[in-house]
C-alpha cells in the first residue's frame, strides 16, 4: 500500500547523518568557553592599561564644598 504521507517523514537516519553529537556539542563549547576566557583577559588588561595611564597623571580632583579657598 502507498503511504500517502511518506515525503513528510524523515528518512532512517544512519551513523553519518545523526545530528551533531554529544563529543562535538562538548568541543565546540569547550572552544566557545576558552574564546570568552581570552577576551575576559583582554579587556581586563585594557583596563589596568587604562587605569595606570590615569593613575599616572597629574589631575588632581577638587571637591567643591561651598567654601572659597584661601
Amino acid at each position: 500500500m502507498l503511504d500517502p504521507l511518506r515525503h513528510l517523514r524523515a528518512p532512517p537516519s544512519t551513523e553519518a547523518e545523526r545530528p551533531i553529537g554529544e563529543v562535538t556539542l562538548l568541543a565546540v563549547t569547550a572552544v566557545w568557553l576558552v574564546l570568552l576566557g581570552f577576551g575576559a583577559l583582554v579587556l581586563r588588561r585594557e583596563l589596568e592599561l587604562l587605569t595606570d595611564r590615569v593613575d599616572s597623571t597629574d589631575y588632581k580632583i577638587r571637591v567643591y564644598d561651598g567654601h572659597p579657598e584661601g
